[in-house]
């Protein structure tokens, strides 16, 4: 396949924060079984952003959001412009887009699809309306009648003029054809993958770097966030009768949510067990999963499996809620909580995993998860909506 690909995302390194890593490692991935073709990616980059010349991938970095400045009004809008001339130039023949960023992309497609033919690809992380109706939460104004708006709007224009939208769990495949009327023969369940170069059972742990050689270590990864009930895991770790006990919070988040959990920290007195470690560099999680005896996800809602499925190859015992899957033998390797489960049953749960380590079919998750393999079906797709097959 020879092809000019434009993607657009919100998030690509640097900084390593959101779906950053995700996207980077299915781009390059792309690009090493596509060695004819070229990428283009426009991101929301506020650091240098990560090239691959040898590759042919360029990024050109936008404007990321501002408070009361959504990136409907800077990093889309940009995005869109981009597009534009790099179509007049004839150097777009794929579009990908990642969630809402493509705002003002899907309204050119809506208006001018019958003239613009270019193949188009939205891979949607999550759904807003799904979002919204999973999270109990008082939004700020802006955000309530100004920005879910925006995104709601995206998301259903995406499901429109999209020629193929990929949806990276079940239930966000179930929530766009809900919410948004997405056509299902256009649509397909394509999870996130995992780096197995990267996340795997050998690698060492930094146990004794941080003295930690003698702890029950739990591990959490990922939105430090109400949606991941991240407050609900801290307060069932100090619940939980585990000998030794450690707690890695690792994630960004807002700092006001941040500041309260370091505030409860405070107040119990255990900020020896439990550290909050914010804009860590991907290159450095590894270490942390290796070192931990359990991974949990508690989440409300979520679209991203990235995090569990790093854990799950590197061999941890899971808890994991929030997301749909149809995959029955990932589901075996999972221990699946309801996302409404209550501290003190939380804790429990924490204490008898630690005591029975769950059997991970470390080969099945390497073998059908590598981002090698995510690539090839998305890959896939774009030969579809190219006529290439």
């Amino acid at each position: 396949m020879k092809k000019n690909i434009l993607v657009l995302s919100y998030e690509y390194p640097l900084p390593w924060d959101g779906l950053a890593s995700g996207i980077y490692e299915l781009v390059t991935n792309i690009a090493r079984l596509t060695v004819d073709s070229s990428t283009r990616v426009f991101a929301g980059s506020v650091g240098t952003a990560i090239e691959n010349p040898e590759l042919n991938i360029k990024v050109r970095k936008g404007p990321r959001a501002r408070k009361y400045i959504s990136l409907y009004l800077t990093t889309s809008l940009f995005a869109y412009f981009y597009y534009l001339g790099k179509k007049i130039k004839g150097e777009v023949d794929i579009v990908h887009g990642h969630n809402h960023i493509t705002f003002w992309f899907n309204i050119h497609k809506l208006l001018f699809g019958f003239i613009d033919k270019t193949p188009y690809i939205l891979t949607l992380h999550s759904t807003a309306s799904g979002r919204k109706a999973q999270i109990d939460e008082k939004l700020p104004f802006f955000t309530q009648y100004f920005e879910w708006p925006l995104h709601q709007l995206s998301d259903k224009l995406g499901c429109k003029v999209a020629n193929k939208v990929i949806c990276t769990t079940q239930n966000v495949l179930d929530e766009a054809v809900k919410y948004y009327g997405l056509n299902e023969n256009k649509a397909e369940v394509i999870t996130d993958g995992v780096n197995i170069n990267t996340f795997n059972e050998n690698v060492t742990d930094n146990r004794k770097a941080r003295h930690l050689q003698e702890k029950n270590i739990l591990l959490f990864y990922g939105t430090i966030s109400t949606r991941n009930q991240t407050e609900k895991l801290l307060n069932a770790f100090t619940k939980a009768k585990i000998e030794n006990k450690f707690l890695y919070l690792i994630g960004n988040g807002e700092e006001s949510y941040i500041e309260n959990l370091r505030n409860i920290l405070n107040k119990l007195d255990i900020t020896q067990n439990v550290v909050i470690i914010s804009n860590t560099d991907y290159s450095k999680l590894p270490p942390y999963f290796a070192s931990a005896n359990l991974f949990v996800y508690n989440s409300v809602y979520e679209g991203s499996i990235q995090s569990i499925l790093q854990s799950l190859a590197s061999n941890k015992t899971t808890i994991v809620s929030g997301f749909k899957s149809t995959d029955e033998k990932l589901n075996q390797n999972l221990i699946k909580i309801d996302k409404d489960i209550t501290e003190k049953d939380l804790a429990n749960m924490l204490e008898s995993s630690i005591l029975n380590t769950k059997q991970i079919d470390t080969q099945y998750i390497k073998a059908n998860y590598n981002w090698k393999n995510i690539a090839e079906k998305y890959i896939s797709q774009y030969q579809q909506i190219t006529g290439e097959v």
